[in-house]
């Protein structure tokens, strides 16, 4: 089906993006303000009131209280494992770990809670069209961050439990620390480049709110078949969900046998952080993974009400 625009406007850039969008079925039929698209073109949220009064208690309440004190929580750790007296190398991982969750926390406030409320305020819509483009891609690579700084405290405890004392004593060196610190870092900024180019803003006017804002589309690229099976569906499983699990019970189940078969004096405080860190591991990134191994069976099994689920992962990512 054409697009049939409006006479006498011809903003080309804004109209050949509304046609590349619909030629991959990213948008159906478009109602015209003016010369503007109205916004809601890409976004087609369950409208029904049982969803709007679940997402907005998960999303606008839950999700920025839970936040809330999981900053505090974040930074008052960040702030007892940086003191002198308390620096260790497993200690500067979990510091590490604590600011990049602050930053998943933020972020994640910023995508899910306003997402929620923006339906709102046309200011609050225009800043989100305006800043979830580029929020969204750091918001990745913070828990990139997290998942790879877990990881990394998980392998320095499995050292000080498992390893002989010289492998030991270069795993907590502060050089050695630095070095892994930045390689995360590096490591994920660079896998999550792929994001940034996963929207698109549109020009839009919001009928209900009775103002000109931006609508974020998915970029053609986004709902591509390759695109979805390679970096979605193995890509994640691999280096963000189940082999990082892998790795973090495989850990574990070294550090729990060495504990239970040596009798060195280590303590068991480092073997009961790191089983609670695979619980919660799979616990918040069950769902998540759900999703983006299984997206299109569950769209076209439930439709829509697939929107339940992501409020229940944003959450669990936030968490």
């Amino acid at each position: 089906m054409n697009i049939i625009y409006p006479p006498n406007c011809d903003p080309k850039p804004l109209y050949a993006s509304l046609e590349r969008l619909q030629q991959v079925g990213i948008i159906d039929s478009i109602n015209f303000t003016g010369c503007l698209p109205q916004c809601g073109i890409c976004d087609h949220p369950l409208s029904e009131s049982d969803y709007v009064t679940y997402n907005l208690i998960v999303s606008g309440v839950i999700l920025p209280v839970i936040g809330f004190f999981g900053l505090v929580g974040n930074g008052l750790s960040a702030f007892v494992f940086s003191r002198p007296e308390m620096r260790s190398s497993t200690n500067l991982y979990l510091c590490a770990l604590g600011c990049s969750d602050s930053a998943v926390i933020l972020t994640g406030i910023f995508l899910f809670f306003l997402d929620s409320v923006r339906k709102f305020s046309l200011n609050l819509t225009r800043i989100f069209g305006l800043f979830s483009p580029i929020v969204f891609p750091m918001g990745m690579t913070a828990q990139t961050c997290s998942v790879y700084f877990t990881i990394f405290a998980g392998a320095d405890c499995f050292a000080q439990v498992c390893l002989p004392v010289n492998v030991k004593n270069s795993m907590a060196k502060s050089k050695f620390i630095r070095r892994s610190i930045v390689f995360v870092l590096i490591f994920s900024v660079l896998y999550n480049i792929p994001h940034c180019f996963e929207a698109i803003v549109i020009d839009c006017f919001h009928k209900a709110l009775g103002g000109s804002s931006w609508e974020v589309c998915p970029e053609t690229m986004r709902y591509n078949e390759l695109y979805q099976e390679v970096y979605y569906k193995y890509m994640y499983a691999i280096f963000l969900a189940v082999g990082p699990l892998i790795i973090l019970v495989i850990l574990n189940v070294f550090i729990i046998g060495a504990s239970i078969f040596r009798s060195d004096g280590t303590s068991a405080g480092d073997t009961i952080s790191l089983i609670l860190v695979v619980l919660l591991f799979i616990a918040c990134n069950a769902a998540a993974l759900l999703l983006n191994t299984f997206e299109a069976a569950i769209i076209k099994a439930i439709g829509p009400y697939i929107n339940y689920i992501v409020d229940l992962s944003n959450l669990l990512v936030v968490f």
